[in-house]
């Protein structure tokens, strides 16, 4: 038997859904893969198993006009790489909204230009070219 990545599940006849960097790859019954940015992801339902009634995973993604991804579960025994699923997701999803684009930082050098710009263009007098370019230096 296949050893289960923790971050894989499988449905019936072959279905798979798993985990790779950013994205859910999703291998439909009839074989046809489909790969989810995990940024795309709107929306994580999971459906336990419930005695013999089959549970699901369901991502909801926006796209031209609202679609889904379904995986059926089919046993409880596929419901903790599910729930692993879920849980990568939320927590990629929160890492990327906290995550702040990294400035560069802006020399002294370029500022000089800028303030040097400002000047010649008549935006800044002498006197508050001189006090901004001080300031500058001495920093």
């Amino acid at each position: 038997m296949e050893s289960r990545n923790p971050l894989k599940i499988f449905g019936k006849k072959s279905e798979s859904l798993y985990v790779e960097g950013a994205s859910i790859i999703h291998t439909a019954k009839n074989g046809r893969i489909t790969t989810i940015p995990i940024s795309s992801i709107q929306q994580v339902i999971l459906h336990p198993p419930n005695g013999s009634f089959y549970g699901g995973i369901v991502l909801t993604t926006a796209r031209w006009m609202e679609s889904a991804t379904n995986v059926q579960l089919l046993n409880l025994d596929e419901l903790p790489y599910a729930q692993n699923i879920q849980k990568y997701i939320a927590e990629f999803q929160a890492n990327a909204s906290t995550a702040q684009p990294a400035t560069p930082p802006i020399s002294v050098a370029d500022e000089l230009i800028k303030l040097k710009s400002l000047l010649d263009d008549g935006v800044l007098t002498q006197e508050e070219f001189d006090k901004k370019k001080s300031k500058l230096l001495d920093s």
